[in-house]
């Protein structure tokens, strides 16, 4: 889960609805998305009372949910687990999920709510090589940058569009698109507010 400073949602990936044991609000879809728009709320109100974050992770609890959070002054980088879940692995998920926003961005100290959103599609495919249904999958930063850089080298290869693979449906094309629609959105927006 990406936010930024005023509890705006950049970026989300829920791994456990309903119909695999977890929470009715993480949930895909229109029903499960107020419920995560409220989840999110809840954790901005205990996030407000946390002195400032740094380089340190800070965890709270809400519900039934440990939140692991790195982050700056505009972004909170934040890993959601169970409270029955191993504290110090989710820690090791949430370093490694925050270092390699750091690589994608340019380092930590130039992550920023323009370069996660300049770098829109790597920070989601972050977020799809990170975990796999809600199990780790990688936890070494490096190794998920590099990942992340060979999927998106992959997409700019000339002819890569053009002759899409036989395992590629146009699903996959048609939810390219609307991230890098929606991506250019916001950054119209952000950049005609920062004038």
């Amino acid at each position: 889960l990406i936010l930024d400073h005023d509890g705006g949602r950049i970026a989300a990936k829920y791994y456990l609805g309903p119909e695999n044991g977890g929470p009715a609000w993480a949930e895909q879809g229109a029903d499960g998305a107020k419920g995560q728009l409220k989840f999110e709320k809840q954790i901005m109100k205990k996030v407000c009372k946390l002195p400032s974050i740094s380089d340190n992770m800070d965890v709270i609890v809400v519900d039934d949910y440990h939140v692991l959070i790195s982050g700056n002054q505009e972004i909170y980088c934040m890993i959601l687990a169970h409270k029955t879940e191993n504290e110090l692995a989710i820690m090791e998920v949430a370093n490694a999920a925050w270092e390699c926003m750091g690589l994608i961005c340019g380092g930590t100290a130039r992550i920023s709510k323009k370069t996660v959103l300049m770098e829109l599609t790597k920070v989601m495919l972050l977020l799809d090589e990170l975990c796999e249904n809600g199990m780790p999958c990688e936890i070494d930063a490096a190794s998920l940058h590099a990942r992340i850089e060979m999927a998106d080298h992959h997409q700019d290869e000339p002819g890569a569009a053009a002759s899409p693979s036989p395992t590629k449906d146009s699903g996959q094309s048609s939810f390219q698109a609307a991230i890098n629609s929606a991506k250019s959105s916001v950054l119209g927006s952000l950049l005609s507010r920062a004038r």
